[in-house]
């Protein structure tokens, strides 16, 4: 701060209001004061060795600054024994910091290693599906429906009488449309929401055979929905499709000349080649070469046409060994897929898993990278911003660079099953089951990897609280 210096101490320009030519005069205080109070300057409102004490610049910090470095700023620290400080603190309890509700302090927290933070439900069934709009979520159980508009709100029931009755099996967003699928008895419907907060409409999609059927991926591309429908019985791969989910749904038999068991066949469009893509571990029965295991493809350049069928036969052996599993994701030039290979009851399991890039030209798979993970492949991500494969097992996060195969693992947080995964903004979503125990079960929970913590700090009898806001 510094005292104000006058060439003329006080001197004043008089301007009449009458028009008349303005003119200086000196003004000398002649009131007499009784009490002559404090000088105002410098000296008084704040001196070098105050502004120094506060760390602030003696030459251009002003009484202002120096309230404002008295008053708690966003991430300052405060330790007290009141429990009932303003939604701007936070407990320092190691909970988890989201952007989109606190951004300043967000900025300021340092990003540790491997973090992901469950956010739970009370429900005890896992989650089987989450979809997004790129900031909202809609998940799945068999026998409910959740929603949230942001990860800091957490997840909330979507209650209606059109959803009595239903087992839910899969979900899609597209053309600004939610979209759930599900089966009472042997009839499948599709359920529609022009928002989270609308009411679900409901068409009949199709029917089934029998109840073993289910809904093993759903998606949305070049104009189709398309669901791929498998059980293990015979016959039991099948192609959905339809243009318009209030009419009629086309159906394609795949793998019909022998008995075909799938493990979580899955399906990607390649809008680059054009081309529908399924693929599945399956095993076969053939009376005279006993059971097979290997891998399956299957494509058709719009769902309802023809599908060009291919097989990777494996081994010849028992029906109950490991079988083998894929899933596969889209990365704007081609299709990859994580392959888990056949594994005998005689041979150890093995953590070696394969990724694939699926040529179009000659419709067969290639080997891109050998890569290990923690159990069966559950679901993958291509991410565009960082070219990495984001695969998601039973417990583990695994990001893979498909340029040259290096690999990162992010363990979830006492997760035990884990379904589906999805990208929005900076946040990637994984839905399954965690460890968390409620009345002797497991609540559902979401992982979270791009989220931050407060700090952790403890003391007997008092708490310690961080400026969010």
């Amino acid at each position: 701060m510094k005292d104000r210096v006058s060439k003329y101490p006080g001197r004043a320009l008089i301007t009449p209001e009458d028009g008349s030519a303005p003119f200086y005069a000196t003004i000398t205080r002649a009131d007499e004061p009784t009490q002559a109070g404090n000088p105002m300057g410098k000296i008084t409102f704040l001196t070098d060795d105050t502004a120094k004490f506060a760390e602030l610049d003696p030459e251009e910090a002003t009484p202002n600054d120096m309230f404002r470095s008295l008053t708690p700023q966003i991430g300052d620290i405060k330790t007290t024994t009141s429990i009932g400080l303003s939604d701007n603190w936070l407990l320092c309890n190691g909970a988890p910091v989201f952007s989109s509700t606190y951004p300043d302090l967000y900025k300021m927290l340092a990003t540790p290693a491997n973090v992901l933070v469950q956010v739970s439900t009370t429900d005890t069934s896992p989650f089987l599906r989450v979809v997004t709009d790129g900031s909202s979520y809609l998940a799945i159980t068999s026998s409910a429906v959740y929603v949230s508009s942001g990860l800091a709100q957490g997840f909330t029931k979507k209650t209606s009488s059109v959803f009595s009755g239903i087992t839910f099996e899969n979900a899609c967003y597209a053309n600004g449309t939610w979209v759930v699928m599900g089966k009472s008895s042997t009839t499948y419907y599709a359920f529609t929401l022009s928002s989270l907060t609308a009411s679900p409409t409901k068409y009949t999609a199709f029917s089934v055979s029998d109840t073993t059927y289910s809904v093993y991926d759903l998606k949305y591309a070049a104009g189709y929905y398309v669901a791929v429908v498998a059980t293990t019985g015979e016959n039991g791969l099948h192609i959905y499709a339809t243009n318009n989910l209030s009419g009629t749904w086309t159906s394609k038999t795949l793998t019909s000349s022998y008995r075909f068991g799938p493990f979580k066949p899955c399906l990607e469009y390649d809008s680059t080649a054009k081309l529908w893509i399924v693929s599945s571990g399956y095993y076969r029965y053939m009376s005279s070469n006993g059971v097979w295991h290997g891998q399956y493809t299957a494509t058709a350049t719009t769902p309802t046409s023809t599908w060009t069928q291919r097989e990777l036969n494996e081994k010849n052996t028992k029906s109950n060994d490991v079988n083998p599993r894929v899933c596969m994701a889209y990365t704007g030039a081609y299709i990859v897929r994580v392959r888990q290979p056949y594994v005998t009851i005689a041979e150890a399991p093995t953590s070696t898993k394969y990724i694939e890039r699926f040529n179009a030209s000659t419709l067969k798979w290639e080997l891109l990278h050998t890569v290990t993970l923690s159990g069966t492949p559950e679901v993958a991500i291509h991410n565009a911003n960082d070219s990495k494969l984001y695969i998601c097992d039973s417990t583990t996060l695994h990001k893979v660079a498909l340029g040259n195969g290096a690999q990162e693992s992010l363990a979830f947080e006492g997760a035990v099953t884990m379904n589906d995964l999805v990208l929005a903004g900076a946040n990637w979503l994984a839905a399954g089951k965690g460890s968390q125990a409620t009345s002797g079960t497991q609540t559902t929970a979401f992982a979270v990897n791009s989220a931050k913590r407060a700090p952790t700090i403890s003391f007997d009898a008092v708490y310690s609280y961080i400026r969010a806001k």
